[in-house]
Order: structure tokens, then sequence, then C-alpha cells
């Protein structure tokens, strides 16, 4: 039991450090000039935004066994994404979007939702 509890910390761990590497690649592309990138279609910015703000609402769900602990790093994520967009509007080539922000918010919180729906699958008892 002990060497478990101890495989598990390590997996945590883990997925923090990958949390953090995710907010990090964030922070510096989020803050990069502007670029002419090919749109696939309209609003596909959004797409973007919200699977990576859904990467950040899914991993510290996955990690963290609090509700608390999920919530607070759900808010925080939130407001990582506020403080960039406004961030953005002093950035060459770049505007903050309040369509962005409503992105964001929703990745974060399906993030959650389907951290949970994971976690809930993989511990149901096999038949």
């Amino acid at each position: 039991m002990k060497s478990e509890t101890k495989l598990m910390q390590a997996k945590d761990i883990s997925i923090l450090a990958l949390w953090g590497g995710s907010i990090l690649a964030i922070i510096y592309l989020s803050l990069q000039p502007g670029a002419d990138i090919p749109t696939p279609f309209l609003h596909s910015d959004k797409v973007g935004h919200f699977i990576a703000y859904g990467w950040l609402g899914f991993l510290p769900a996955i990690a963290f066994s609090s509700r608390r602990s999920v919530w607070t790093s759900a808010a925080a994520m939130i407001l990582l994404g506020v403080v960039l967009e406004y961030c953005q509007s002093y950035v060459p080539q770049r505007m903050a979007s309040p369509g962005d922000m409503v992105a964001n918010t929703l990745g974060v919180f399906i993030g959650i939702f389907l951290a949970g729906f994971v976690l809930r699958s993989s511990k149901r008892p096999s038949d």
C-alpha cells in the first residue's frame, strides 16, 4: 500500500509539472506578436483557446484530490486567461478579445468536467 501511495504521488507530481509547463507555454504563445496565421474557418482561434484552456482545467482536476484545490486552480486559470487577453492589447499585432475570454473560461469548465468523467470511469469495478 505504501508503494502505491508513492506511485500516486509521483503521478500527481508529473501531472502538475506538465500543467506548469503548459501554463508557461500558453503565456509565452499568448504574448508573442501577432502573425498572419491562416484560419481554416471562422472563429477557429476560439476553438484553439477552448482546447488550450480545457487542457489547463483538465490537468489539475486529475492531479488534485480536493474539490477546493480543483476550483481554486480553475479560478486561477480563468484569471490567467483574462489577464493574458488584457496584456495582448499591448502586444504588437494582437488585441484583447472578450470572445477569447469566454472560450478560455468554457474550456476550463469542460476540462474539469471531462477530468471528473475520466476519474469516475477509471474507478468503476471491472466486470
